[in-house]
């Protein structure tokens, strides 16, 4: 397999994370993976299409695989019951860090 490349009018929805098949040869039945992750930046419908370069004899051949998603709201519960009182004396902030799409990291500093 020569490359892979991702097109579409939703192509950045669809991250490429994983990839063993770029450079190999595979002999009859073999296989190999390439790995989406799903990460849209907006709620709804995306598409895209992963097209795969390969060359037989010699000659270039293209297959394409179409990707799609649907992004919702997340549905929220009922909040639970509240927590024991912490101690006193202390400011504490809350830094909200993001991380790679999807990930939310939160830290907590005690400033006193």
């Amino acid at each position: 397999m020569q490359r892979v490349t991702t097109a579409g009018r939703d192509r950045l929805a669809f991250l490429r994370v994983g990839d063993d098949c770029v450079g190999v040869t595979l002999a009859p039945g073999e296989t190999c993976d390439v790995v989406y992750r799903y990460a849209p930046e907006a709620l709804g419908e995306h598409v895209a299409t992963a097209r795969i370069v390969s060359s037989i004899a010699g000659a270039e051949d293209a297959s394409t695989v179409a990707l799609s998603g649907a992004a919702a709201a997340a549905s929220t519960g009922s909040p639970g019951p509240a927590g024991p009182a912490g101690p006193t004396g202390a400011t504490r902030s809350t830094i909200a860090v993001r991380g790679p799409r999807g990930t939310r990291l939160t830290v907590l500093r005690n400033s006193s």
